[in-house]
């Protein structure tokens, strides 16, 4: 098995949203990088902010989000709620409306909700190993996923820090991170 082995990574917890399957979802979101060249990704994590996923792409690297399957029943595995957002910022002061065409992003908006942004998403049969990473915003601390957090960000680690019961996480698909990287949503 092929293991990430990124400096920095991004994960995200995926799964059905609003009636639709995780094949749906990213069937729609990459014709929007066909006929647009990127797409907008919703999360909902306090476990990142766009100042933070600007920051590991620019200053770390970090070139990819890796998607892995939520667990039935926990994080955000098929989630009803299905508000859509109508506008985006880099920096939560100036809004630009989003753009006429570009397929629907929902979820639960809120001032925390932001959107990652990608140029390619593709399946990618990986694991992450979360005890060879470290929390991105607090490296005395393992690399976690937990509910309300389903999106975090972590540092590689010269040593191995026990963490969670699940040590392997199964990566499915990733996502190539372009400028600016994330977005608020409103």
């Amino acid at each position: 098995m092929l293991f990430v082995s990124d400096d920095a990574v991004v994960c995200s917890l995926v799964g059905a949203h609003a009636g639709e399957t995780i094949e749906q979802i990213l069937n729609r979101k990459m014709r929007d990088i066909k006929r647009y060249g990127k797409t907008f990704w919703l999360v909902n994590s306090h476990q990142i902010n766009p100042v933070l996923i600007q920051k590991i792409c620019k200053e770390d690297g970090c070139l990819y989000c890796y998607f892995a399957l939520s667990s039935e029943g926990s994080y955000n595995a098929n989630t009803k709620m299905s508000v859509y957002a109508t506008d985006y910022s880099t920096d939560y002061q100036n809004w630009e409306k989003i753009p006429d065409g570009f397929s629907h992003i929902s979820g639960r908006i809120n001032k925390n909700t932001s959107a990652l942004v990608f140029d390619c998403i593709e399946k990618f049969d990986s694991e992450l190993d979360m005890w060879s990473y470290r929390n991105y915003k607090n490296p005395d601390k393992s690399l976690k996923s937990v509910i309300g957090g389903s999106t975090f960000c972590g540092i590689k680690s010269t040593d191995v820090l026990e963490g969670m019961k699940s040590r392997y996480r199964k990566i499915v698909y990733r996502a190539r991170f372009v400028e600016p990287f994330c977005l608020f949503l409103k």
